[in-house]
């Protein structure tokens, strides 16, 4: 096997027909597919396919999408991973996997290969394969194994939404580049405003936290000074353009940043930002980046 395919699920087993009928195209001798139900409270097996290539794997307690992801990770064997979200899978049911491996091999020095991504409510992007990132997305990109083994895969104590600023950040700071794959296409059937309220709620508290804590945890020491006070004020100014339950978003935006807060004791203990040249860089890149 070339590829080892890593997709979380919770609760979303009314998902996972269309998922595993879109993926059924591939050929099934390149890859091993991980399915790790993140502890599930409804279930139903039924759904899943009797295939040779799938790893159904059910966890015991609930430890999010980096840890699910970082279960598969520590379990597989091929040298390159692919991330998709449970509604994520490649556009072109028959894509030929060799071209992800291929694509590695011409960029050695990459250690996440990211594709191009749409929404039900956003389109492909029109640009080149190649392009360097400053961060990527995991419901549809590729890894290769050995750079996730150095930098020791994701962060479990970010659980959804910051992790994959958290990973993008560890990949560049271990000198391994994120690089643009925009020739092979992922369809993510996701539409937030689908999404209940609560949802919306639990997205706008993790999201504001992990943003501070990925930039505790990366950012050089000077630059906190403004990054912190920067990043909370954007959350709470984005919960008012939002114009979604705005009383209650900013409640949940304000508990968040005190979570924060009290987080930062032992966050002290796992700070490990990048040098100031890297810090440089990385932003340079980061704000040119045209991600999504």
């Amino acid at each position: 096997m070339i590829f080892d395919i890593i997709v979380p699920t919770y609760n979303r087993y009314d998902a996972l027909p269309a998922f595993f009928e879109k993926l059924n195209g591939l050929d099934k001798t390149l890859y091993t597919l991980w399915l790790i139900d993140d502890c599930s409270t409804k279930k139903d097996a039924a759904v899943i396919p009797d295939w040779d290539n799938l790893k159904y794997i059910q966890l015991t307690e609930n430890i999010g999408q980096a840890g699910a992801r970082n279960f598969a990770i520590h379990n597989g064997t091929a040298p390159y991973i692919i991330s998709l979200d449970d509604d994520a899978w490649f556009a072109d049911a028959l894509i030929d996997l060799n071209t992800i491996a291929k694509a590695f091999d011409k960029y050695p020095d990459t250690g996440c290969l990211m594709f191009n991504i749409a929404t039900p409510k956003t389109t492909y992007k029109a640009d080149t394969d190649g392009k360097l990132l400053a961060v990527h997305v995991t419901c549809g990109c590729a890894y290769r194994r050995v750079a996730l083994q150095e930098i020791d895969g994701f962060n479990s104590l970010i659980q959804g939404q910051g992790e994959e600023s958290d990973i993008s950040l560890k990949l560049y700071k271990a000198n391994w580049s994120i690089r643009s794959l925009y020739s092979v296409h992922v369809f993510h059937d996701f539409n937030p405003d689908l999404r209940s309220t609560d949802w919306y709620l639990r997205i706008r508290h993790k999201e504001t936290r992990n943003s501070l804590v990925v930039a505790f945890i990366h950012y050089p020491l000077w630059s906190l000074f403004w990054a912190l006070p920067g990043k909370a004020i954007t959350q709470l100014l984005f919960a008012i353009k939002l114009k979604i339950v705005v009383f209650n978003t900013l409640k949940t935006s304000v508990s968040a940043i005190f979570e924060f807060i009290k987080m930062i004791p032992k966050l002290s203990k796992l700070r490990s930002p990048l040098s100031p040249k890297q810090f440089h860089k990385w932003r340079s890149l980061y704000k040119h980046s045209n991600l999504i």
